[in-house]
């Protein structure tokens, strides 16, 4: 289980930071050029964890009791972001027994425009260790504008886009390892790590996670 933890953990601090140069770059620069939207699917992705507020929570221990405050009709909590695909959802779609998902600690971020977001995460992995899932959860209400541009900038650097899936969406990469969404106000990233081709994974879970999120 340590294994599974450093390694869910090592994924969601390299795409926390990353957005997190997503937020800042688009506040310094309207065009949003050069900025990089999430780790590269082969985890050497520019975020950094250094990039956090000094304050943060350490993202390596799981989740206790953050204490965010309660969100909207219809809204999941960042410390909730397990609640967004079950274990039998991912064990289904990855079609093989999983691990119980992992929670991580939720840290604050800045959004594009101004405000912060509780950013929360989840990792599965297989009993195998050959295939794991893990999810980045932005909840950020009433900066629905911020998380707009957030979305925009990700999936506006030449990304294929993908069509009925939440407000808008997008594969980060060219092998459909990843893809990228907003819906309602909240921003949401899912990264498979699986031998062969993670399409359908991707695209069957990221359904299940939009329907959640109305």
């Amino acid at each position: 289980m340590s294994k599974t933890r450093s390694l869910i953990a090592a994924i969601f601090v390299l795409v926390v930071g990353a957005m997190f140069v997503v937020a800042c770059g688009g506040d310094d620069d309207d065009d949003g050029g050069g900025a990089t939207a999430t780790a590269t699917t082969d985890g050497s992705g520019g975020g950094d964890a250094t990039d956090q507020p000094t304050d943060a929570p350490d993202a390596t221990d799981p989740v206790d009791s953050p204490g965010t405050t309660q969100p909207p009709t219809g809204g999941i909590l960042a410390s909730d972001s397990c609640d967004l695909l079950t274990q039998s959802e991912v064990q289904d779609a990855l079609g093989e027994a999983v691990q119980e998902p992992t929670a991580l600690e939720v840290l604050d971020a800045p959004v594009t425009g101004g405000g912060t977001a509780s950013v929360g995460g989840c990792g599965y992995s297989s009993e195998s260790f050959a295939s794991s899932i893990s999810l980045t959860y932005w909840y950020a209400p009433g900066l629905e504008d911020g998380i707009r541009a957030m979305i925009d900038l990700a999936c506006g650097q030449g990304q294929e886009s993908i069509s009925g899936l939440g407000d808008k969406a997008c594969w980060y990469d060219q092998q459909h390892a990843q893809i990228q969404l907003a819906k309602d106000g909240y921003f949401l990233d899912i990264f498979a790590t699986m031998s062969g081709d993670a399409s359908d994974v991707l695209l069957t879970l990221a359904e299940k996670a939009v329907e959640k999120l109305s």
